[in-house]
């Protein structure tokens, strides 16, 4: 956590990512002789984080910055909002990196397996797992803000605290508690695997069990030391505990909803896809959001993601149980 004395140096630091997050969008967009994206192609392109939608971002936390400044009472949000803004700019980088190796590296000429290969390569690791770049990026910038580490969630956590977040009158330890979560989740998709009637693609697809484990396990430790783990830290730092969780669950489901591609819909004057799509991305949001704060709750009294990355890991497993055993 930024040290009051050091506030005023948080408006620098955001003016230097902005700088910085600028330069290097240009810098890659001539050396890729890629086009400025219109409103329109930014927003039916289907991305989550665009690199251009992530330097709209963060120049919208940055004019934050500058307006809590002069706002007393909301001064002291800066830090919640510079952390963010951290954060968007390393999703910055890993897409600039993403666009960089896309669009420059050609095709290696050979075999047809190398050319399967690199492709494959080139769509996994640097469309999922490059996210890794990002945390890193992260990691060294909380690593000089971070005052101790062990008042983080940056670690596995008391899996055995007691709790009575599903009984107030029965505590019950919160690995029970994650085992009863994860058992809810997984009978729940196997319902919907049999009302769906694709038990025979179960059947088909049942080596996928260990590749998909490992995607669902890569995921959701990317998302819990991230959400769960640096968000959470620093907010409960700012903010007490529990508003820290409701506003790290409320980022966690605006990160998975897509409100930006809908509004594509009011470009094209497509009225009713946008009020289908507003419905949707709700749900999603409310689902999500809901997901995010029984994580962040297991979070804050264990003291670590341990159990949450459990959770998440089930849940997404139970997903893919839900759709055959696929990633589709």
């Amino acid at each position: 956590m930024i040290q009051k004395n050091e506030k005023p140096l948080i408006f620098l630091f955001s003016l230097i990512l902005l700088f910085g997050t600028t330069i290097g969008y240009l810098l890659v967009m001539t050396i890729t002789k890629q086009g400025m994206p219109t409103i329109d192609i930014i927003l039916s392109s289907g991305r989550l984080f665009s690199p251009e939608l992530c330097l709209i971002f963060i120049i919208f936390t940055f004019l934050l910055i500058l307006l809590f400044n002069f706002l007393r009472g909301l001064k002291r949000l800066c830090p919640i909002i510079y952390t963010i803004q951290i954060c968007a700019t390393g999703y910055f980088i890993l897409e600039i990196i993403y666009q960089f190796v896309h669009f420059t590296l050609p095709l290696p000429q050979g075999p047809e397996w190398l050319i399967d290969w690199f492709t494959n390569f080139n769509i996994y690791l640097l469309d999922r797992s490059h996210q890794y770049i990002a945390l890193i990026f992260i990691l060294i910038v909380f690593y000089f803000t971070i005052p101790r580490l062990q008042d983080t969630t940056l670690h596995v956590g008391n899996i055995n605290y007691l709790s009575n977040f599903l009984d107030p009158k029965k505590p019950a330890k919160w690995r029970v508690i994650a085992i009863r979560i994860a058992g809810w989740f997984f009978l729940f998709s196997i319902v919907f695997l049999l009302l769906k009637h694709k038990t025979g693609e179960l059947t088909q697809n049942l080596y996928m069990i260990f590749p998909l484990f490992l995607g669902a396990l890569n995921n959701s430790f990317i998302e819990e030391f991230l959400f769960r783990g640096i968000f959470l830290s620093h907010f409960k730092e700012i903010i007490d505990s529990p508003y820290a969780n409701y506003l790290q669950a409320i980022l966690f489901g605006l990160f998975h909803s897509q409100f930006i591609a809908i509004f594509h819909s009011i470009f094209s004057g497509d009225m009713s896809g946008f009020l289908g799509g507003l419905l949707t991305q709700l749900g999603i949001l409310i689902i999500y959001t809901f997901l995010a704060w029984i994580f962040g709750r297991s979070a804050l009294e264990t003291g670590g993601i341990g159990t949450s990355t459990f959770m998440h890991t089930c849940v997404v497993m139970a997903i893919y149980l839900s759709k055959g055993m696929t990633y589709l």
